[in-house]
């Protein structure tokens, strides 16, 4: 090369092979940030994945819960029914009892 082609050069050879180095250097870092993106958005995607699980078990078990409070809510309306009305109906099974023994 001429002295006049060197001084119209932008960048020496030298100064070249070190900015592609720099550059090269920096895909590398760049490749490695992106494999631990892609792990932690693998790792996210899982965790979300869990949380929809978990979301689904906890309804399954409120369900559960509810059907349970429902039963022993029902059984104790029955009681209270058969508490109140006991009284009653021992009462009138009494009252039948005695009319039957004083009209026989």
């Amino acid at each position: 090369m001429s002295d006049e082609q060197k001084n119209n050069e932008w960048y020496s050879n030298k100064d070249l092979f070190e900015q592609l180095n720099d550059v090269r250097a920096d895909f590398h870092g760049l490749r490695t940030e992106m494999k631990e993106t892609r792990t932690m958005i693998k790792q996210y995607n899982g965790l979300r994945e869990e949380v929809g699980e978990v979301r689904n078990k906890i309804e399954k078990v409120k369900g559960q819960v509810n059907q349970i409070e429902a039963q022993a809510q029902g059984r104790s309306k029955t009681w209270d029914a058969i508490r109140v009305w006991g009284g009653w109906i021992v009462g009138v099974l009494g009252m039948a009892a005695a009319y039957l023994k004083l009209i026989l």
